[in-house]
């Protein structure tokens, strides 16, 4: 006999301690007590489906409380309970959404993207009702495809989502907010900082004008201006955002959560930059420990948290220390993304820099050329690919190799600074700092022509001597 489908409104509701903790953002306390109430509403003699909505929220809590793998066991639950019942599409395309969430957090990323890819075929499928629900398909697996670096994919679903969302009657002003924060994550990812920062502004100032603080997005913006505003080199100018989004996560979520270890994480990075290092380490630490505390052991999350702080002790010249967290980012990496993953490259290109600073230039190279093969495929204006090329070109002068690939290396390098100088709308505090975050690649190329030209002329300098070229900052 088939089965009637029931309504939210009928199904078994979560009870007031689990409300309680999900509206606090508990997700671990959530998950503990939806557990109690699913076995009680499973034992009761009710229709087939009526634990269908505690089996979602159970799902999201379990993701939410870095046990994406528990996560994943109860969105299939729901979902083979809601394909079960005729009419229920949009059940299964929720279920779906919440399997991609846990898939993506396990970075199962082929199978997440199958997942968000079927619910948004349903929803589309359910006509001009469901357009907020497409929005959240589209800016999940936008976010999706970002972190596989496949940001002009990502972008064209966000700005979908985007519009979706701001089109939406009635309003739904957290759903912009979550898009447009994702949106201007995917524009800093492509090195689009004023885009980004304009975005982003909107967004505090309708969420001022809302009087919504509590809303997870008025952190994420604040957070993410902050990014915008640091690389840019506006170091002062994003520290107070960093502290701001810190300081409203710390008062809204629960002490280890996800959030709460990105703000210490963007935080630490921007007081790295302005050289207080013992400061953004002591910062770096309590991040890695939540987050190996949070997740499983071989999360990839685990790897960005260990690679930021060996970046901290690089700059300490704690080169030895360094080094190990470094490996341990990149096999954590490779296990979990595909082998063009763009984290992959940043973590061998860090450890590149770390290795070559002691004087281990053979291995140095190697690393640079496998984070070469990835970002040579950015574009030519972005400052990853810029930095690869740069840190390249200099290791081989540091080798006694300033020959033609050297040269050739060091010019597209250059000529991606001039591109990228010809975008700028002014001499900006953000051109200045580009700027001086590039000048040592002129000038060193000079030097190191003065040295060339010195040495085939008299023999008399050694074109070792370009190891003294200075290195500008890199980029995480």
């Amino acid at each position: 006999m088939a089965l009637a489908m029931q309504t939210p409104a009928e199904r078994w509701a979560p009870g007031a301690l689990a409300d309680a903790a999900l509206a606090r953002g508990d997700d671990a306390a959530a998950f503990s007590t939806l557990k109690v109430e699913l076995r009680t509403c499973e034992v009761a003699d009710r229709r087939a489906d009526d634990c269908l909505h505690l089996l979602f929220l159970i799902a999201n809590a379990a993701t939410g409380a870095g046990q994406p793998g528990e996560g994943e066991r109860y969105a299939r639950r729901a979902l083979a309970m809601a394909e079960a019942v005729p009419g229920a599409g949009r059940d299964v395309a929720t279920a779906l959404n919440n399997l991609a969430n846990a898939l993506e957090q396990q970075a199962k990323f082929a199978e997440a993207e199958s997942a968000y890819r079927r619910a948004i075929s349903i929803w589309e499928a359910g006509g001009p009702g469901d357009a907020a629900d497409v929005g959240t398909g589209l800016s999940n697996l936008g976010t999706l495809l970002a972190k596989q670096g496949r940001i002009a994919e990502s972008e064209a679903m966000l700005r979908r989502a985007l519009a979706l969302f701001r089109a939406a009657r009635p309003a739904r002003p957290s759903d912009v907010r979550i898009a447009s924060n994702n949106l201007a994550t995917a524009l800093i990812d492509q090195a689009r900082y004023p885009e980004a920062e304009t975005l982003l502004r909107g967004v505090l100032r309708d969420a001022e004008a809302q009087r919504s603080p509590g809303d997870p997005g008025v952190a994420t913006a604040y957070d993410n201006l902050a990014v915008a505003l640091d690389e840019q080199g506006r170091l002062g100018d994003a520290e107070p955002m960093f502290r701001r989004a810190l300081q409203l996560r710390r008062r809204w979520l629960p002490t280890g959560h996800p959030l709460i270890v990105t703000s210490l994480n963007n935080l630490a990075g921007n007081l790295n930059r302005q050289k207080r290092l013992g400061e953004a380490e002591g910062l770096l630490r309590e991040a890695l420990v939540l987050t190996e505390r949070s997740v499983p052991a071989g999360h990839p999350a685990i790897g960005m948290r260990a690679h930021n702080l060996a970046f901290n002790l690089v700059d300490q010249q704690r080169f030895g220390e360094a080094e190990p967290l470094y490996r341990r980012a990149i096999a954590l990496f490779v296990a979990a993304f595909a082998p063009d993953h763009p984290a992959i490259a940043t973590a061998r290109h860090s450890l590149a820099i770390c290795v070559d600073a002691q004087g281990r230039h053979d291995e140095a190279e190697r690393l640079f050329r496998a984070a070469l093969a990835v970002r040579a495929r950015f574009p030519s204006t972005h400052p990853r690919r810029i930095d690869t090329l740069r840190d390249l070109g200099m290791n081989l002068i540091r080798r006694g190799q300033p020959g033609a690939e050297a040269r050739s290396l060091l010019r597209a390098a250059q000529s991606g600074v001039l591109e990228r100088m010809a975008g700028a709308t002014g001499f900006t505090s953000a051109a200045q700092a580009e700027l001086r975050n590039y000048r040592p690649l002129f000038t060193g190329v000079v030097r190191m022509s003065w040295l060339l030209a010195s040495a085939e002329r008299d023999g008399s300098i050694s074109v070792r001597a370009g190891a003294a070229l200075a290195r500008p900052r890199s980029r995480r």
